[in-house]
C-alpha cells in the first residue's frame, strides 16, 4: 500500500496499536491523540497514552507511487508512584512479543525501546519508542 496521506499512517497505526492493546490489556485504559479519557485525580490504576511522532517523515517517489517514511510511535506506560515498575516493564514485553519486530500490514515495526520518564506528580512512567516503516512488500 502506498501513503499519500499522514492521517492514513496514522490510522493504520494506531489501529495495529489498537488491536494489539486491546487483545491482551483490555482493562487498561488508553489515552490515543486527541482523545483523552484518563482523569488523573481519580485514576489508580496503570493506564497508556500513546502518541505519534513523525517530524522525520518525508515523501518518497518511486514511479508513480509516492511513500511516507519513517515514523515513531510513542507508547507511554504510567503507574503510580511507589507500587514497582514491573507492570510497566511486563507492557513493554507485550509490544515486543505482539506488535514489535514484525509487519502488519504495510506497516513494519522496529523493537520497543524502553526509557523511564516522570510526566505527572505521583505518577512514574515508561515510555516506549517503536520506530515503523512503510513497506509495499514484507521488510522486516
Amino acid at each position: 500500500m502506498s501513503f499519500t496521506k499522514l492521517e492514513d499512517v496514522r490510522q493504520e497505526v494506531i489501529g495495529a496499536f489498537k488491536g494489539v492493546h486491546d487483545a491482551h490489556y483490555p482493562a487498561t485504559k488508553v489515552n490515543y491523540p486527541n482523545f483523552v479519557v484518563v482523569d488523573l485525580e481519580h485514576q489508580v490504576d496503570p493506564f497508556v497514552s500513546v502518541a505519534l511522532d513523525l517530524s522525520l517523515a518525508s515523501r518518497a517517489a518511486i514511479g508513480d507511487n509516492e511513500m511516507i517514511v519513517p515514523g515513531l510511535l510513542l507508547v507511554y506506560y504510567y503507574f503510580r508512584e511507589g507500587t514497582g515498575s514491573a507492570g510497566s516493564f511486563g507492557y513493554t514485553d507485550m509490544l515486543n512479543q505482539y506488535l514489535c519486530m514484525q509487519q502488519i500490514g504495510s506497516i513494519a515495526y522496529g523493537a520497543a525501546k524502553p526509557m523511564s520518564i516522570r510526566s505527572f506528580p505521583v505518577w512514574d512512567g515508561l515510555l516506549n519508542y517503536i520506530k515503523f516503516d512503510i513497506c509495499s512488500t514484507v521488510c522486516v
